[in-house]
Protein backbone atom coordinates (compact mmCIF):
# COMPACT_ATOMS: atom_id res chain seq x y z
CA UNK A 1 0.00 0.00 0.00
CA UNK A 2 2.92 2.44 -0.54
CA UNK A 3 2.33 5.67 -2.43
CA UNK A 4 4.38 8.81 -2.92
CA UNK A 5 3.18 12.42 -2.63
CA UNK A 6 0.36 11.63 -0.21
CA UNK A 7 -0.55 13.61 2.87
CA UNK A 8 1.05 12.61 6.16
CA UNK A 9 -2.36 11.62 7.54
CA UNK A 10 -3.02 9.38 4.54
CA UNK A 11 0.42 7.76 4.87
CA UNK A 12 -0.18 7.23 8.59
CA UNK A 13 -3.54 5.61 7.79
CA UNK A 14 -1.95 3.21 5.30
CA UNK A 15 0.71 2.23 7.84
CA UNK A 16 -1.95 1.72 10.49
CA UNK A 17 -4.06 -0.43 8.15
CA UNK A 18 -1.03 -2.62 7.44
CA UNK A 19 -0.77 -3.19 11.20
CA UNK A 20 -4.47 -4.01 11.38
CA UNK A 21 -4.15 -6.46 8.51
CA UNK A 22 -1.24 -8.29 10.14
CA UNK A 23 -3.02 -8.63 13.49
CA UNK A 24 -6.34 -9.66 11.92
CA UNK A 25 -4.54 -12.37 9.91
CA UNK A 26 -2.91 -13.50 13.15
CA UNK A 27 -6.31 -13.73 14.86
CA UNK A 28 -7.82 -15.52 11.88
CA UNK A 29 -5.03 -18.10 11.88
CA UNK A 30 -5.56 -18.66 15.60
CA UNK A 31 -9.29 -19.21 15.10
CA UNK A 32 -8.66 -21.70 12.30
CA UNK A 33 -6.02 -23.66 14.20
CA UNK A 34 -7.59 -23.59 17.67
CA UNK A 35 -9.30 -26.66 19.02
CA UNK A 36 -13.05 -26.99 19.38
CA UNK A 37 -13.32 -25.71 22.96
CA UNK A 38 -11.34 -22.56 22.21
CA UNK A 39 -13.33 -21.89 19.05
CA UNK A 40 -16.58 -22.08 21.06
CA UNK A 41 -15.19 -19.51 23.52
CA UNK A 42 -14.12 -17.31 20.62
CA UNK A 43 -17.55 -17.53 18.97
CA UNK A 44 -19.24 -16.16 22.07
CA UNK A 45 -16.82 -13.28 22.60
CA UNK A 46 -15.43 -12.45 19.15
CA UNK A 47 -15.93 -8.72 19.48
CA UNK A 48 -14.18 -8.50 22.87
CA UNK A 49 -11.26 -10.57 21.61
CA UNK A 50 -10.97 -8.45 18.46
CA UNK A 51 -11.10 -5.23 20.48
CA UNK A 52 -8.40 -6.45 22.87
CA UNK A 53 -6.18 -7.84 20.09
CA UNK A 54 -6.40 -4.58 18.11
CA UNK A 55 -6.54 -2.22 21.07
CA UNK A 56 -3.62 0.05 20.12
CA UNK A 57 -4.63 0.24 16.45
CA UNK A 58 -8.28 0.94 17.34
CA UNK A 59 -7.26 3.76 19.67
CA UNK A 60 -5.13 5.30 16.89
CA UNK A 61 -7.85 4.95 14.24
CA UNK A 62 -10.59 6.25 16.54
CA UNK A 63 -8.47 9.31 17.42
CA UNK A 64 -7.52 9.90 13.79
CA UNK A 65 -11.17 10.20 12.76
CA UNK A 66 -12.75 11.20 16.08
CA UNK A 67 -15.01 8.15 16.35
CA UNK A 68 -15.59 5.58 19.13
CA UNK A 69 -13.50 2.39 19.04
CA UNK A 70 -16.34 0.19 17.84
CA UNK A 71 -16.95 2.61 14.99
CA UNK A 72 -13.23 2.32 14.23
CA UNK A 73 -13.73 -1.43 13.72
CA UNK A 74 -16.36 -0.72 11.08
CA UNK A 75 -14.21 2.01 9.53
CA UNK A 76 -11.22 -0.33 9.34
CA UNK A 77 -13.37 -2.92 7.58
CA UNK A 78 -14.66 -0.27 5.18
CA UNK A 79 -11.08 0.72 4.35
CA UNK A 80 -10.11 -2.91 3.69
CA UNK A 81 -13.11 -3.35 1.39
CA UNK A 82 -12.69 -0.02 -0.38
CA UNK A 83 -9.00 -0.06 -1.26
CA UNK A 84 -7.93 -0.40 -4.87
CA UNK A 85 -4.75 0.33 -6.83
CA UNK A 86 -5.96 3.94 -7.11
CA UNK A 87 -6.40 4.26 -3.34
CA UNK A 88 -9.67 4.36 -1.45
CA UNK A 89 -12.88 4.37 -3.47
CA UNK A 90 -16.58 4.51 -2.65
CA UNK A 91 -17.42 0.84 -3.07
CA UNK A 92 -20.61 -0.87 -1.89
CA UNK A 93 -19.88 -3.36 0.89
CA UNK A 94 -22.23 -6.01 2.27
CA UNK A 95 -22.66 -6.83 5.95
CA UNK A 96 -20.98 -10.19 5.32
CA UNK A 97 -17.93 -8.53 3.70
CA UNK A 98 -17.80 -6.05 6.56
CA UNK A 99 -17.69 -8.89 9.11
CA UNK A 100 -15.27 -11.15 7.25
CA UNK A 101 -12.62 -8.52 6.64
CA UNK A 102 -12.14 -8.00 10.39
CA UNK A 103 -12.39 -11.69 11.34
CA UNK A 104 -15.92 -11.55 12.78
CA UNK A 105 -18.94 -13.70 12.07
CA UNK A 106 -21.84 -12.00 10.30
CA UNK A 107 -24.20 -11.81 13.34
CA UNK A 108 -21.56 -9.92 15.34
CA UNK A 109 -21.68 -7.02 12.86
CA UNK A 110 -25.40 -6.71 13.55
CA UNK A 111 -24.52 -5.94 17.19
CA UNK A 112 -22.52 -2.92 16.01
CA UNK A 113 -25.53 -0.96 14.73
CA UNK A 114 -24.75 1.99 17.05
CA UNK A 115 -21.19 2.14 15.71
CA UNK A 116 -22.54 2.07 12.15
CA UNK A 117 -25.05 4.83 12.97
CA UNK A 118 -22.24 6.97 14.39
CA UNK A 119 -20.30 6.72 11.10
CA UNK A 120 -23.46 7.54 9.15
CA UNK A 121 -24.18 10.57 11.34
CA UNK A 122 -20.63 11.85 10.77
CA UNK A 123 -21.08 11.49 6.99
CA UNK A 124 -18.26 8.93 6.79
CA UNK A 125 -20.38 6.10 5.40
CA UNK A 126 -23.77 5.75 3.75
CA UNK A 127 -26.04 2.90 4.73
CA UNK A 128 -28.68 1.57 2.36
CA UNK A 129 -31.27 -1.14 2.81
CA UNK A 130 -31.08 -3.68 0.00
CA UNK A 131 -34.25 -4.12 -2.05
CA UNK A 132 -36.67 -6.75 -0.74
CA UNK A 133 -34.43 -7.44 2.24
CA UNK A 134 -33.54 -6.45 5.77
CA UNK A 135 -29.84 -6.59 4.82
CA UNK A 136 -27.84 -3.41 4.42
CA UNK A 137 -25.02 -2.21 2.22
CA UNK A 138 -22.39 0.37 3.11
CA UNK A 139 -20.09 2.73 1.23
CA UNK A 140 -17.58 5.40 2.19
CA UNK A 141 -18.99 8.83 1.30
CA UNK A 142 -17.38 10.91 -1.43
CA UNK A 143 -17.10 13.82 1.04
CA UNK A 144 -15.14 11.66 3.48
CA UNK A 145 -12.89 10.30 0.74
CA UNK A 146 -12.08 13.85 -0.45
CA UNK A 147 -11.15 14.88 3.10
CA UNK A 148 -9.06 11.75 3.50
CA UNK A 149 -6.92 12.36 0.45
CA UNK A 150 -6.41 16.12 0.93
Amino acid sequence: MRHHNLSAKYQRLLTLLNGFEYKINELSAFRISSNYQYSKIIETSQLCILEKHLEIELIDLSQMFDVPRRSAIILCSMFFNSYSQKGFVSKIVSEEDLALSVCLDYPVILDLKDAISELGNKNIITVKLLKDSTKKSFALTETFLRKLTN
